[in-house]
């Protein structure tokens, strides 16, 4: 199972989040322990899900950041 990296989260939330890398990290670290399936195909599910969302928002990231 492969998640998406710090540096595509980082890329994904945009330059305007207020939200520091440390306190990010530390929520990432919280959502890994409290939130969602344990249950293997419902996690790749979700992580195909999460790569398609990062690729169809990558553009509007530029778009915005212009």
């Amino acid at each position: 199972m492969q998640l998406a990296t710090f540096a595509e989260l980082r890329e994904t939330r945009g330059r305007t989040c207020s939200v520091s890398d440390a306190k990010f990290r530390e929520l990432q670290r919280l959502a890994a322990h409290s939130i969602g399936s344990k249950d293997p195909a419902c996690v790749n599910g979700l992580v195909f899900e999460q790569k398609q969302l990062i690729t169809a928002l990558k553009p509007l990231g530029s778009i915005w950041s212009s």
